[in-house]
């Protein structure tokens, strides 16, 4: 698909991260998702390689205001989208969705997954509750439902 984007060529990007007078640190383990990245300290970048090594790539980025190594943490896509059970809306040519108002996924294409992308919509990720609980069981704070 010509809008995927390669990483195999990946350049740590320099990001600044803006807070508010009160607050000069960074609080958690996680910047949040960003463009459908989730951003992690390293902590929490060895818990998820831990548990769901095979489920991400991990890239480095350097966060300019912060003493703590960060990394992009991008879910891998698996196509699993139901589309004649989806409401969704495509591209003139018929190659991308656009918009969806109903995405069902196929479960059966899923299993053992925790963590990913669908790959025929990859603007959203997708968590199982297991893998909340191992964000929980460690003590990761910063990123929620």
């Amino acid at each position: 698909m010509a809008n995927t984007k390669d990483f195999s060529e990946w350049v740590t990007p320099r990001v600044e991260i803006c807070q508010s007078d009160e607050m000069h640190t960074i609080v958690g383990d996680f910047l949040g998702f960003t463009s459908g990245l989730m951003i992690a300290n390293h902590k929490a970048k060895s818990v998820l390689v831990d548990h769901f090594g095979s489920e991400i790539e991990i890239y480095d980025i350097a966060v300019k205001n912060s003493e703590d190594d960060w990394y992009v943490v991008n879910p891998k896509s698996v196509p699993c989208a139901d589309l004649e059970k989806s409401d969704i809306q495509r591209t003139p040519d018929l190659k991308r969705i656009v918009f969806a108002r109903k995405l069902v996924l196929d479960y059966s294409k899923l299993s053992g997954r925790n963590i990913f992308r669908c790959e025929e919509f990859k603007s959203h990720v997708y968590y199982s509750e297991f893998f909340e609980s191992i964000l929980s069981q460690n003590n990761l704070k910063g990123l929620y439902k």
